[in-house]
């Protein structure tokens, strides 16, 4: 299994306590966090909802597409990472 944050050579309790994480993240991401949008949003939640999506959407775009360079000039790592 890869997780991005585990060095190659670690030990037992290490690797599951960064499995553990991981976990949580996932879990937080697809059921936490859209019911936070939808309640915190109220009526403006589901377009809330949407617009992060599209910047989630375009910076993974830039990312395959464009140099880390480009991406940091994009501007669109700034308003995800305080919303996030």
């Amino acid at each position: 299994m890869l997780i991005h944050s585990v060095p190659v050579k670690c030990s037992e309790r290490e690797f599951l306590r960064e499995v553990q994480n991981a976990l949580m993240w996932i879990n937080f991401s697809f059921y936490l966090a859209l019911m936070f949008w939808l309640v915190v949003g109220g009526p403006y939640g589901p377009v809330l909802l949407v617009g992060y999506a599209l910047l989630r959407a375009w910076q993974s775009w830039l990312a395959k597409h464009h140099s880390p360079l480009e991406r940091a000039q994009s501007g669109v790592g700034s308003p995800l990472h305080v919303v996030d």
